[in-house]
């Protein structure tokens, strides 16, 4: 099992020390957090929490193919993920360029961990329905996998009409496509259309649960025998007996929050400084009690 570290809430202009430590380090990638804007009040539930969201007006979400390939510039073989793009907020047009473009300065090192949202306020300010934020990314996953793969598109939907266009670059390999999110629409829409799927905080008795409902979910679908990834990030202390936890239940990548690392503080205050000192004992540590 890979450990990836994930960099969220974290100064934009310190990330990339931080990527040249994570793949010094021996980190498999970094994990990168997306949201297009910060509502001055947010009222929408969490529903990793189920409780409403504390998010500071201030907190940092640059773009995330933008860092991707500035990082990937400061580096040479960490991977970078979204953890995850909110696929419905962008057109599949410039998402796709958007992240081809990337792909290409990286050398094939972006995946694309893609979710339907949760915050309605956000949706709100860019004037996208909230409501039809399912039926968008279903239209879009399939137009951007297209895209990738060169073809010239033309499209006519129920939420995206567009004439016969194509983008360039396109990846120098085959992007890897993950869906996040744990309701049946989600893993469903993974089982059908995903390379992989990604989960943000489960507990591994939760974790456990919605593995077995998205192996019945790729039988449903006849693709149980195709090539699949699993990454998660895991709720609570990532002690040596959950770390082997979760690599036993089959879990191809585990993602680390800096505030796992062992600093107790609030999840925007973590410094660059403590992930820094951190990170290093904690990898030792982690793969130690994988071996």
């Amino acid at each position: 099992m890979k450990l990836w570290l994930v960099l969220p809430f974290l100064p934009t202009r310190r990330l990339g020390e931080l990527a040249v430590l994570a793949e010094q380090t021996g980190f498999e990638g970094v994990a990168i957090g997306d949201h297009v804007c910060v509502p001055d009040q947010v009222t929408s539930i969490y529903p990793y929490s189920g409780r409403v969201a504390e998010l500071p007006i201030d907190t940092e979400f640059p773009a995330p193919f933008v860092l991707a390939a500035g990082l990937g510039a400061a580096t040479t073989r960490l991977r970078f993920m979204t953890y995850v793009f909110l696929v419905p907020l962008r057109h599949p047009i410039l998402l796709a360029r958007d992240v081809a473009t990337a792909a290409a300065l990286t050398g094939g090192r972006v995946d694309v961990g893609a979710g339907v949202g949760w915050m309605e306020e956000e949706f709100s300010a860019l004037g996208v329905p909230f409501h039809r934020r399912g039926a968008i990314m279903d239209e879009s996953l399939p137009l951007l996998r297209r895209f990738w793969d060169g073809e010239v598109v033309k499209h006519d939907g129920e939420n995206y009409s567009f004439p016969a266009v194509a983008i360039h670059p396109v990846p120098p390999v085959r992007m890897k496509l993950f869906i996040g999110g744990y309701s049946r629409s989600a893993i469903r829409r993974a089982a059908a259309l995903g390379d992989g799927w990604v989960a943000v905080n489960p507990g591994v008795e939760e974790l456990k649960d919605l593995l077995a409902q998205l192996q019945e979910a790729r039988q449903s679908f006849g693709r149980d025998g195709e090539p699949f990834e699993v990454r998660t990030g895991l709720k609570g202390e990532l002690t040596d007996d959950r770390i082997r936890a979760v690599r036993d239940l089959g879990v191809d990548a585990l993602f680390v929050m800096p505030w796992q690392l062992g600093e107790k503080t609030w999840i925007y205050d973590v410094s660059v400084e403590a992930v820094a000192d951190l990170a290093p004992g904690f990898f030792a540590r982690a793969q130690a009690a994988l071996a």
